[in-house]
């Protein structure tokens, strides 16, 4: 008998990547709790993308989950995933925090991923604890993750089990990377600089990089490209502190974030991390998530010295349609007419339109990857915009759990 399944793809543009620190004092639901402290198990990478490292599975579970992986993606003429190092701690160290009732604070993800030096966007993660044979846990955990084997470029996979007397836990993280970037540290001395460069998957072009400083500004470095290839900087120019770097580029869809990480400048990045529970819908009204979201949104400003924005019922009802869609689709991507300057979205009149997309658990957790986000962060603290059409559209998933999708258009 299945006792609790739990999948989700983190979602802003295509993905969510969350930093709870951002939730204090924004009235999103109640503080965070903590529930344990969490110290990995593996020493701190000194980079993020370091080159890739593979690993030998040795639970039997395990070798078993790979196999029935790889005759999966043969099937789907793709090629075989290939063991990633990183994602193996990455599962090894949230495995012992699966929960009955929550799902870890997304925040772990964050502080993991850092620890281990991946750089990338958020891996699909799979989290499974049942009674049952292990057959099933394989044949769920394939069937969760079917879509993912597609051809493109090897899918990077770690999993972690617990084969109890009673239960079997089980964490399972697929990533395809959709940029190859060199090595970056993750921490530099004061006033030092780091080469940002890498090359783009078939399929992607205009690369950009923003940075969010530790002062909360947010900024874009030169980019030089040449063909896929790209090269910028991330310099530790505006004091010590925490330096978030982005990487996105144009795709069929629209602009996609292709690596989003920290870089600590004059100081240490955290060992250890409060794990705290993970966040549920504030509410199901729409209204009264529109009116919690404004009030963030409203809070964020005040905090850097913006002036609040209003609320926009057309440009409501042009987010709302396509949070609607979004939702329908369980895809998170931007409308056709986002971050266009000057253009009229649903009749509005809107000489600026700004467009964040994203997905997650509840209002304070997208909010926060919002803000742990250069580029969404800036839409934020724009400070041309003085209007903000907000929607959410709440879906319950097949194991109870919701997911909530969020659009907000930013206008002047």
């Amino acid at each position: 008998m299945t006792k609790d399944v739990r999948t989700f793809t983190p979602g802003l543009g295509r993905y969510v990547f969350v930093g709870l620190g951002a939730l204090v004092g924004l009235g999103l639901g109640p503080a965070p709790v903590a529930a344990a402290t969490v110290t990995p198990t593996a020493p701190a990478a000194r980079n993020y993308f370091a080159p890739h490292q593979t690993t030998r599975l040795r639970q039997e579970l395990a070798q078993q989950i790979l196999r029935d992986l790889t005759i999966a993606a043969k099937q789907r003429n793709a090629p075989p995933p290939e063991v990633d190092l990183r994602l193996m701690r990455l599962s090894a160290d949230l495995l012992p925090h699966l929960d009955h009732n929550q799902m870890p604070s997304v925040g772990l993800q964050e502080f993991l991923m850092s620890h281990h030096g991946i750089g990338e966007m958020p891996p699909h993660l799979v989290v499974l604890k049942v009674v049952a044979r292990n057959s099933q846990v394989r044949k769920r955990l394939v069937a969760e993750l079917a879509a993912e084997l597609g051809p493109g470029p090897p899918v990077r996979v770690g999993v972690a089990v617990d084969d109890g007397m009673f239960e079997t836990g089980a964490v399972l993280a697929l990533s395809r990377p959709s940029v190859q970037m060199l090595p970056v540290p993750r921490q530099l001395a004061p006033e030092a600089s780091a080469l940002i460069a890498g090359t783009l998957s078939s399929g992607f072009a205009s690369p950009e990089v923003h940075i969010a400083t530790p002062d909360g500004r947010v900024r874009a470095p030169e980019v030089r490209v040449f063909k896929a290839s790209f090269r910028s900087q991330v310099a530790c120019d505006a004091g010590a502190g925490v330096y978030r770097v982005e990487v996105a580029a144009r795709a069929a869809q629209g602009k996609q974030m292709l690596a989003n990480f920290p870089v600590h400048c004059g100081v240490s990045p955290p060992t250890q991390h409060e794990l705290v529970l993970a966040g549920r819908p504030e509410t199901t009204d729409p209204e009264a998530a529109q009116a919690l979201v404004l009030e963030a949104v409203n809070q964020a400003r005040a905090a850097f010295g913006k002036p609040p924005v209003t609320r926009d019922g057309r440009l409501a009802g042009a987010a709302l349609e396509h949070s609607r869609t979004m939702a329908r689709r369980g895809t998170v991507q931007h409308s056709r007419t986002s971050t266009s300057r000057g253009v009229d979205v649903a009749g509005t009149g809107a000489l600026v339109v700004l467009e964040n997309v994203a997905s997650g658990p509840s209002l304070a957790d997208i909010h926060a990857s919002l803000m742990s986000s250069p580029a969404h962060r800036a839409n934020i603290l724009d400070d041309q915009v003085t209007r903000l059409g907000i929607g959410v559209v709440t879906v319950t998933q097949p194991d109870t759990r919701a997911v909530l999708y969020l659009t907000q258009l930013f206008a002047r």
